[in-house]
């Protein structure tokens, strides 16, 4: 059964947001933004379908995987995730950690990208 609460935060991809939508796909480009857009989709189907028991573990799994994923696309399309998307985007993997049950306050800096991220 799909969790409704994860399913919740495609309203808060960084890609809907405001700025995102005006800004970045200027710059990105269209093709790189609909990647990065859909790699959200993609990692918020994947932790909806996850049991609400899922282990710790098995949920890091899904956000290491979508970490590594917006890095090989930040580098593929030439850096387009600079500071201020960076944070929206550790932002909303934060947002789904704490709504799949994973506590932030164990991971250093109190975010889940930060052993994973590069260059954003």
């Amino acid at each position: 059964m799909l969790n409704q609460q994860i399913l919740h935060l495609r309203s808060e991809k960084p890609t809907t947001l405001y700025d995102w939508n005006d800004r970045v796909p200027t710059f990105m480009g269209a093709e790189a933004f609909h990647k990065v857009d859909y790699l959200f989709d993609h990692f918020i189907e994947e932790l909806a379908v996850l049991p609400d028991d899922a282990p710790a573990n098995q949920k890091l799994q899904l956000f290491q995987s979508a970490v590594e994923d917006v890095n090989a696309l930040n580098e593929k399309y030439k850096f387009f995730i600079e500071q201020e998307e960076g944070e929206e985007v550790s932002e909303f993997f934060n947002e789904a950690a704490e709504t799949a049950g994973l506590n932030l306050e164990v991971y250093e800096n109190q975010d889940i990208t930060y052993q994973w991220r590069r260059n954003w």
